[in-house]
């Protein structure tokens, strides 16, 4: 029988043949890199591999990272480099573009160092590009809460963090916050020199305050200061009641609804000049600020008197900018005339500043000595029940 011819040998030559064009028509692989490689020394010396808890990464100049993330893996190497594979292409959107803006950077420890002239083009230098870099490591803020302090209970105490430096930066936030003693409610936090009113206390009460500051690379430090709150002696009010001294050294008593007293002075009616001011200011003014939860809030002001408030008293608001402008109008009297209550708008009536989420409110009795004649001889003034139903506008006093 004739020899059938073999077809399996040229079947092998064939695809011997063909397998090297079958593997150059496959897609081109889509990651291609840029080689970031170099050094860093840092305060002076040069990075080792003793160093421990360094991360250096190539990101784009706005800071976001590329995918996957252009990150140093293995840490030095025997020559004291770190490198880098920054991804190039359009086939994803984690790439980069050649001559895209990127920089190196650098953490220890989880904070950012500052790496000088850092910045670099992807693609410059062909596939692979050199660098050397040097840093200093970022020098923590110094948190200065100041000096302890010494308040009576009833007047405004102001915290000083104002000697708080960042030596090689600048602080970028500053946190107040209350972490013992009675409460106290700051007007701003976040700034360097909140006041808070100081509040009742029997006694002798220790509030403590920590400061928190924040540089520019997020590191942070803090320190504590106390504010010994003593007891001004005054009774005869009620123990939620913040009592104080007016300027003319009467013993009088506030109280808030709807917002939290931040701020309590007592000013010589002297202070204020303008229109319309009264010829006799027998408390002088009670100069009050009351933070609320939000812009646009109403609060509630009440004033316990030592006694009952004469018939011929009017009511005044006194700024600099207004003068004085009488808001006895909205003044509810007790029955017994010895608590007076007004109730202001942030940012409308009452409130001597803007709709910025607190109220202050420089508030105070006066009367002209023939007008206080006058209203007592008439007898105007006072019944009622134990409600808040009496007003100032309806006594009759002009």
């Amino acid at each position: 029988m004739p020899a059938r011819p073999c077809l399996f040998l040229p079947l092998l030559t064939a695809l011997a043949l063909l397998a090297p064009a079958a593997l150059l028509a496959q897609p081109p692989n889509p990651w291609d890199y840029h080689v970031i490689v170099g050094s860093i020394t840092l305060d002076g010396a040069a990075l080792t591999q003793a160093d421990t808890g360094i991360s250096v990464a190539v990101v784009r100049a706005d800071g976001s990272a590329y995918s996957p993330a252009a990150e140093d893996k293995d840490g030095l190497d025997a020559n004291g480099d770190f490198r880098m594979n920054v991804p190039m292409g359009t086939a994803f959107p984690g790439q980069a573009l050649e001559g895209e803006a990127a920089v190196v950077k650098m953490w220890r420890n989880g904070r950012a160092v500052w790496l000088e002239d850092s910045a670099l083009l992807i693609g410059e230098g062909g596939g692979a590009r050199r660098f050397d870099l040097s840093g200093l490591v970022n020098t923590p803020p110094n948190a200065d809460a100041g000096l302890d302090l010494f308040a009576t209970e009833g007047n405004t105490a102001r915290l000083d963090g104002s000697g708080s430096q960042d030596p090689d930066g600048r602080i970028v936030e500053v946190l107040w916050t209350q972490t013992g003693g009675p409460a106290a409610v700051l007007d701003t936090p976040g700034v360097s020199s909140p006041a808070f009113a100081a509040p009742p206390v029997t006694g002798n009460a220790v509030l403590t305050f920590r400061l928190t500051v924040t540089d520019n690379e997020g590191a942070q430090d803090t320190e504590d200061v106390s504010v010994t709150v003593s007891e001004n002696g005054i009774t005869g009010f009620p123990a939620f009641v913040s009592t104080f001294l007016t300027a003319t050294g009467v013993p009088m008593g506030v109280s808030v609804t709807g917002g939290s007293l931040t701020g309590l002075d007592a000013l010589g009616g002297e202070s204020v000049a303008g229109s319309g001011k009264p010829s006799q200011t027998p408390l002088g003014l009670v100069d009050l600020t009351v933070l609320g939860g939000a812009p646009g809030f109403t609060a509630t002001v009440s004033l316990y008197l030592d006694s009952p408030a004469p018939a011929g008293w009017r009511w005044y608001k006194a700024t600099a900018r207004d003068g004085w402008r009488d808001v006895s109008a909205l003044a509810s009297y007790s029955a017994a005339r010895d608590i007076v209550e007004f109730t202001w708008e942030d940012g409308g009536e009452g409130d001597d500043g803007p709709v910025d989420g607190r109220i202050t409110d420089p508030l105070g009795p006066g009367f002209t000595p023939a007008a206080q004649a006058a209203a007592s001889g008439g007898g105007g003034g006072g019944g009622g029940g134990g409600c808040f139903v009496d007003t100032l506008g309806a006594a009759g006093m002009q």
